[in-house]
């Protein structure tokens, strides 16, 4: 009987509850009324961070943390809603998943939306051959003591170059000609060369801004002989392709690169008020070419010929640190109020450019601005006006952000010996279709020859609520709400709780429950009783989702906050008692019938020397171990700072004696990463994967073992030797290129033949000082 009166009235009691619930549960703010029934204006963004690429060489450190902090900034922040933000990390961001973002939100946004992209990864731009030219730049011959003259080489958009010397002959060990970038004035260079040489190619250098190459010849007080000439150069430059390295582009699949034409077409496609831009990748500046465009907002974390940095100490990218903090701490240089994308610019840029200095390599953020006006992501009131005169309030004032306007109300009032006041619907005049604009105009207040308070609300629903005011009134009940506000939205300004629900009239105006209605979803409970009692949420009228009213819940004895218990776990409970114990005593009786019977059955089987009764085992009661899965060692050091390049896996000859010879030969130790040197080391680390990058493996392993003869920081030092070592089991380079390399690496004894470490001042083999 019971369980048919389940049947007849438990059924249809869940189908009434959930219909129940589909209304409550339904909060998008798209549903929400107003009383202009403006359109929402909805923010959409993708947010692209990738630190695990394939493989080992690619890893970045920080740029998946850099994504989920901007992902987490839109929505707290800037009150973009969840579900329009679609974030990728790590394998997640292929090529083809970028695409389909776009194309996802291409089907959603509208000409009201605005639009957000932020990557941070590995990025670069193609290089290519220029040259040889003719130069000429040369010592006197012969040339003098206590000589230091400085040359430079231009050449437009150079991005590395190299020279030809027709001729050194040089004191060897004691005048030097050294090539190098700028820094070059700071004594710090890439290469240079004593001795006697003749016709050769000097190795590459990498350049920074300014596309030039320095020469610098230094002798000493001593001996002189005929000097040095250099009669060519060649440069590779930089083209007008810059790309963002999706997670399936690397090691060697350049097709999968998300070049600035791709995201300049798929921006194209959103039909949207406004696109923002943030870049943070190495190269990411050469980007604005191309993308740039009205109704656009581009910021990036350097130059076109720059890498970005990551930094260890704040653990995100150098540029993206700032930017992260950008809307708390940016300087408002125009007074209004608000905090506009080019005013976090010029935060991110000064600061960006401060540490990335004291990191050992500067570099530039970058911004075009296409928006008309200031680009604004928060909701905010921008140079707002309220000027009181007589009996009439002046306003004007720009109402920025997204979302739903739910109100935008303005009232005076005057509360001399009687109440008098006059509101103002504001959206019913708005400036757009969603209602964010300028406004500006006049309230008056007849019969009054003053004003005692005033007030402008606006309420908008994005992710969140937020609720913008501003108000000169009294706070008669010191409820922290002002009378305005109070007068305003019918809530009684001498009583802290109007609806007597127990919550105040200011926690529940700046919260999500209703100050007029004690029980705001309905559910029989008072909203006070379920914030403060029994931890329901207020808003909805089944809190564990169990198909039964929190209120019910509460007066059948019952926990609102545990689906697992409700009326019908209680009849069932019930029922379960009795059918227990029916089935119980059934089980005993017949366990009493069965063992009586088997141990008939051993007497009998034991009489005709039938083998013993064997109870079966319990197949179910097997414990199941799983090993974890080995884990791939990392490396545990991580360099203060690391470039965003990329690596790819080369196939490459080598000789493997030769090269096992001058990897291993009077390395210097790794430098610390903090110093200076252990800087200017890594950068010869950076040239060598970039030439990786572009397929030159004879140059990359020059690179290579300059940088550890140059005591290149750790991990880094660790990550070169283990490369070059790898490619010992399967390659063979030239001896005398490898010869080369070594030379080129140390110092060779003019008597004995023997090589020695650069920094060494006699031969460790026969004792010649140099």
């Amino acid at each position: 009987m019971i369980i048919f009166c389940l049947f007849c009235f438990g059924f249809p009691l869940f189908g009434y509850f959930q219909q129940y619930r589909s209304i409550y549960n339904d909060n998008d703010y798209e549903n929400l009324g107003t009383s202009a029934l403006l359109a929402v204006k909805k923010a959409y963004a993708i947010v692209v961070g990738i630190s695990n690429y394939p493989g080992y060489d690619n890893d970045l450190s920080y740029c998946d943390d850099d994504a989920r902090e901007v992902y987490d900034m839109l929505i707290d922040e800037y009150n973009f809603k969840a579900e329009n933000v679609i974030l990728l990390q790590d394998k997640e961001a292929t090529k083809s998943a970028i695409n389909n973002a776009f194309d996802q939100i291409e089907t959603q946004i509208d000409n009201n939306d605005i639009f957000f992209f932020y990557y941070s990864g590995h990025g670069g731009t193609d290089v290519v051959s220029d040259g040889p030219h003719s130069t000429s730049i040369s010592s006197s011959h012969p040339y003098t003591n206590n000589l230091d003259t400085m040359w430079s080489i231009y050449h437009e958009n150079a991005a590395y170059m190299r020279v030809h010397f027709d001729e050194v002959n040089l004191e060897s060990g004691f005048d030097f000609v050294y090539l190098g970038d700028t820094d070059l004035y700071d004594d710090w260079y890439y290469e240079d060369y004593t001795g006697y040489h003749t016709d050769f190619w000097s190795g590459w250098i990498p350049l920074l801004s300014d596309n030039s190459l320095y020469i610098r010849f230094i002798t000493d007080n001593s001996f002189t002989d005929w000097g040095f000439e250099i009669d060519m150069y060649e440069a590779y430059t930089y083209t007008d392709t810059q790309y963002l390295c999706s997670y399936d582009s690397l090691p060697s699949s350049p097709d999968n690169y998300f070049i600035d034409t791709l995201l300049d077409s798929k921006l194209d496609t959103l039909n949207c008020a406004e696109a923002y831009v943030i870049c943070d990748s190495c190269n990411s500046g050469g980007i604005i070419d191309e993308v740039q465009e009205v109704g656009r907002y581009i910021m990036t974390a350097c130059l076109a010929q720059e890498s970005s940095l990551e930094d260890s100490d704040h653990q995100n990218g150098c540029f993206t640190y700032y930017f992260l903090n950008s809307n708390d701490y940016a300087t408002d240089f125009n007074g209004d109020d608000i905090i506009s994308m080019e005013e976090c610019y010029n935060y991110t840029y000064s600061n960006t450019v401060s540490r990335s200095t004291s990191l050992g390599y500067v570099h530039h953020p970058m911004q075009y601005d296409g928006i008309s006006g200031e680009g604004v992501l928060s909701s905010a009131f921008g140079s707002l006006s309220l000027i009181p005169t007589g009996n009439s309030l002046s306003y004007s004032f720009d109402l920025c952000g997204t979302g739903l306007i739910q109100k935008l109300d303005i009232i005076v009032y005057n509360w001399t010996q009687s109440l008098v006041y006059q509101t103002k619907d504001l959206t019913l005049s708005a400036p757009s279709t969603t209602g964010f604009g300028s406004y500006s105009g006049t309230i008056q207040l007849d019969g009054v020859s003053g004003l005692t308070g005033y007030a402008l609300v606006a309420r908008i629903q994005g992710n969140e609520l937020i609720v913008l005011e501003n108000t000169v009134s009294e706070d008669t009940d010191n409820d922290l709400l002002d009378d305005a506000i109070e007068i305003l939205y019918g809530l009684s300004y001498v009583s802290i709780d109007t609806d007597r629900d127990g919550l105040s009239d200011y926690e529940e105006f700046y919260g999500p429950t209703d100050p007029l209605d004690p029980d705001t979803d309905n559910d029989g409970l008072y909203d006070g009783l379920e914030v403060n009692q029994y931890h329901t949420d207020p808003t909805n009228p089944d809190t564990d989702g169990d198909g039964f009213k929190d209120g019910d819940e509460v007066a059948w004895g019952v926990d609102p906050l545990d689906p697992r218990f409700s009326l019908i776990t209680i009849v069932l409970n019930s029922i379960g008692i009795v059918i227990l114990a029916f089935v119980g005593s059934y089980a005993v009786v017949s366990q009493i019938i069965h063992r009586k019977r088997v141990i008939g059955e051993k007497r009998l089987k034991g009489k005709f020397g039938v083998a013993k009764y064997q109870p079966n085992y319990n197949i179910l009661n097997i414990e199941t171990i799983f090993k974890p899965k080995p884990r791939i060692p990392a490396y545990q050091d991580v360099a203060r700072y690391q470039p965003r390049y990329s690596t790819p896996t080369p196939s490459i000859q080598v000789d493997i004696k030769s090269l096992f010879d001058s990897i291993t030969y009077n390395l210097h130790p790794p430098q610390p990463p903090h110093s200076l040197e252990g800087l200017k080391a890594q950068q010869l680390a950076d040239i060598a994967f970039q030439f990786f990058n572009r397929g030159d493996f004879q140059s990359a392993i020059d690179y290579m073992i300059k940088a550890l003869n140059s005591g290149v920081p750790e991990p880094t030092n660790s990550h070169i030797r283990k490369i070059l070592l790898d490619l010992l089991k399967s390659s063979v380079i030239t001896s005398s290129s490898i010869s080369d390399l070594y030379l080129q690496s140390g110092k060779k004894c003019e008597s004995c033949g023997q090589v020695n470490n650069k920094s060494n001042k006699f031969c460790i083999n026969c004792g010649k000082v140099f």
